[in-house]
């Protein structure tokens, strides 16, 4: 459904399509993620690099972390012509 080859975290919070996805029922959704954490990575922000672990469920930007969050409604006939990058979110129009 997605693929971001090259996510960065200081422009890229979270992703929204366009429309909403129908996802036919018992499929399966599976998200994946791959860290680089050697000293290879120039935006690893540890020098010399080091083993993250996790924290009590820390947010920091500086620990390891992998979301998968999902928003899912009951499908409705023509839930796939609504437009989601034209809502008004808090008075603001989002493209």
């Amino acid at each position: 459904m997605i693929r971001i080859p090259q996510w960065n975290l200081r422009w890229q919070y979270f992703y929204t399509f366009r429309q909403p996805v129908k996802v036919p029922a018992g499929s399966e959704l599976v998200a994946e993620g791959v860290y680089d954490n050697t000293a290879a990575n120039p935006n690893n922000p540890f020098s010399p690099p080091r083993e993250v672990r996790e924290h009590n469920a820390s947010m920091r930007t500086t620990d390891d972390m992998f979301q998968f969050i999902i928003s899912y409604v009951p499908y409705q006939a023509g839930d796939e012509a609504i437009r989601l990058d034209s809502v008004d979110v808090g008075g603001a129009r989002r493209r």
